[in-house]
């Protein structure tokens, strides 16, 4: 009888760290704030790991009788990332051994394990898409006797070196499986157009009805009238992506410890959305209108774990309309995840459900830098950072299933300020969003940090080392 335990979600993260992912451990049985400063007064590809390569972990996963394992699947997998599952990241083969235990004499026809990705909206087939289905057979009687079978239990068929005898005491068979990094499905339910995608993260939460999961199956045939033995244990899997390398002059201003320069200046460096204007009352006597531009610094990629750089600038006639605006308690932006998923073999059936972060974090400009352009009593610009939990799932596209992220501005929340009835917000709408992308590594060079008025900037440059196949940072 088979037993496994369910997986869990919540990782370790090592410094440096930016890839993970969980499950669950060991042996299965088939049986506080920190305000950071911009504006103070003053892609796909191979990704990297932490320096130094990480001690190996095994999970087991067993089928047993009468307390004692009959078949052990062995899972290997760097302990970093896989606190309680086994978990591989792109590039690196799904590794292990499978070890046969027989007291007694056993008729054994062949031994096959497989590894398969799915999409899941339930438990019946027709609503599963499989998306990966690669299987090997480590044994078969016509390979001829296993390498340290007992002389006296080994006979062969006629004509052929076919392993007919029966097979006693212990047997390993390693294997080492290439996990695609494309992947060819469908664009769309119903579609005849075939694309390319890369496999997404393993992905099980309790609020979306839909999963991606990563499974690993034996199989050992036995002789006639004997039931064979089969198993199977989760695996975890993470992509490997990577930001662009960062415009000129942010890249200039983390690699000397400097804050970043103003979005007005350093036109490369930050995305500037187009302007909103928002019309509302003013203690609830007069009317004004505000003209917001959200910038957002570029590559419009990030890390998880690290962090987003901010910059609001509000414009208007009333200056105390600006300073209750400008305030940052007023300012309201979370970074939004849509997880957009169809239900497979029902056309035009599908979902969207919709999480947003917490707020990110504002502070006034100090002027009298050259780091910022002038101000003036119309205009206002305001700070703001976006931390970025190290648990987010990545950004993910496939023909069934879709993880995308977007920076949003909502209504500002001030007492003094009333918007209007005729641009009032629905609840969860925004003023202004901007698609971003979540990405699992960091690009090489020096990293983003954060900082504060008064934080030392130049104590927190952290330089990525160069990408190799055995230094990669997760």
């Amino acid at each position: 009888m088979s037993t496994a335990n369910a997986p869990s979600e919540h990782p370790p993260t090592l410094p440096g760290m930016a890839i993970y992912d969980t499950g669950n451990p060991g042996t299965h049985s088939a049986n506080a704030h920190e305000l950071p400063n911009y504006l103070s007064n003053g892609r796909r590809g191979t990704a990297s790991r932490p320096s130094g390569r990480s001690e190996p972990k095994e999970f087991d996963t067993k089928v047993e009788k009468k307390g004692r394992a009959i078949v052990t699947m062995t899972l290997v997998s760097e302990a970093a990332y896989s606190r309680t599952r086994p978990t591989f990241f792109e590039g690196t083969p799904v590794k292990g051994r499978v070890r046969l235990s027989l007291d007694q004499p056993d008729t054994i026809h062949s031994v096959v394990i497989s590894v398969q990705g799915r999409f899941m909206t339930g438990i019946n087939p027709e609503e599963q898409l499989t998306f990966i289905e690669i299987s090997r057979t480590l044994w078969t009687q016509s390979d001829g006797a296993p390498k340290n079978a007992r002389a006296s239990d080994i006979s062969y068929s006629q004509g052929g070196g076919k392993f007919t005898g029966k097979l006693k005491g212990e047997y390993i068979w390693p294997f080492s499986i290439d996990l695609p990094k494309e992947v060819m499905l469908p664009s769309g339910i119903g579609s005849n157009k075939v694309e390319a995608f890369p496999p997404p993260q393993t992905f099980n939460e309790r609020k979306t009805l839909a999963s991606i999961n990563y499974e690993i199956y034996v199989r050992v045939a036995r002789g006639r009238w004997k039931a064979d033995h089969r198993m199977m244990s989760q695996f975890g899997y993470i992509p490997l992506t990577r930001p662009p390398p960062f415009p000129p002059l942010r890249l200039l201003a983390y690699q000397e410890g400097r804050a970043l320069i103003d979005p007005t200046i350093d036109l490369e460096g930050w995305h500037s959305s187009r302007p909103a204007r928002v019309h509302g009352t003013l203690f609830k006597d007069r009317v004004a209108t505000i003209l917001c531009t959200l910038f957002i610094a570029k590559p419009l990629s990030y890390t998880r774990g690290s962090l987003i750089p901010l910059c609001l600038r509000l414009e208007g006639d009333d200056p105390q309309a600006l300073d209750i605006l400008s305030s940052p308690k007023s300012i309201l932006v979370r970074l939004r995840r849509h997880v957009r998923y169809q239900f497979p073999g029902k056309t035009g059936a599908s979902e969207d459900t919709i999480e947003d972060s917490s707020p990110a974090l504002w502070w006034p400009r100090v002027a009298g830098t050259e780091e910022i352009s002038p101000t003036s009593e119309h205009m206002r610009y305001v700070n703001g950072e976006l931390h970025l939990k190290v648990d987010l799932k990545p950004s993910s596209a496939m023909s069934h299933f879709r993880v995308e992220y977007s920076v949003v501005l909502f209504p500002f929340e001030a007492p003094e300020f009333e918007h209007s009835t005729e641009q009032a917000q629905p609840p969860g709408e925004a003023i202004i969003e901007q698609a971003v992308q979540i990405v699992t590594s960091f690009a090489p060079g020096p990293r983003p940090v954060k900082s504060a008025p008064g934080y030392d900037l130049s104590m927190q440059v952290h330089t990525a080392k160069p990408i190799s196949a055995k230094n990669a940072l997760v």
